[in-house]
């Protein structure tokens, strides 16, 4: 059976979990809600503040140039954690450039290969 079929079974109700009978749901990939626990996922955060002023601090872009960028795009509030995915270069073209700027700042200063979460605090 090819994944589109798979995938599409799974969206009509028909792809049935041999262990609980019952229809599996699509999470990404068919997963059983009854019979597959989520785990915890191990995902490494930054303070995103500290990483803007060390940047800057080590000569690279304005603090404030990388935030007001940053916020545009994550719309981030005190105390809050956002996802950072690292971009594939296909999905480069379709993204802004002063974005892409700040992105690659932080992305080449902490070895982001990984997606991790930013935490925003102040």
């Amino acid at each position: 059976m090819q994944l589109n079929d798979l995938f599409e079974l799974t969206r009509n109700n028909k792809n049935i979990c041999p262990t609980c009978n019952k229809p599996k749901q699509m999470y990404y990939q068919p997963w059983c809600p009854r019979c597959e626990k989520p785990e915890f996922e191990t995902i490494k955060v930054l303070n995103l503040l500290q990483c803007l002023s060390h940047i800057e601090s080590i000569g690279g872009l304005n603090n404030d140039y990388m935030s007001h960028i940053i916020y545009d795009r994550y719309e981030y509030s005190n105390d809050t954690y956002f996802i950072f995915y690292p971009i594939n270069d296909d999905a480069r073209v379709d993204e802004d450039e002063k974005f892409l700027e700040v992105y690659d700042a932080l992305v080449d200063t902490f070895g982001i290969k990984e997606k991790i979460l930013f935490w925003v605090s102040w």
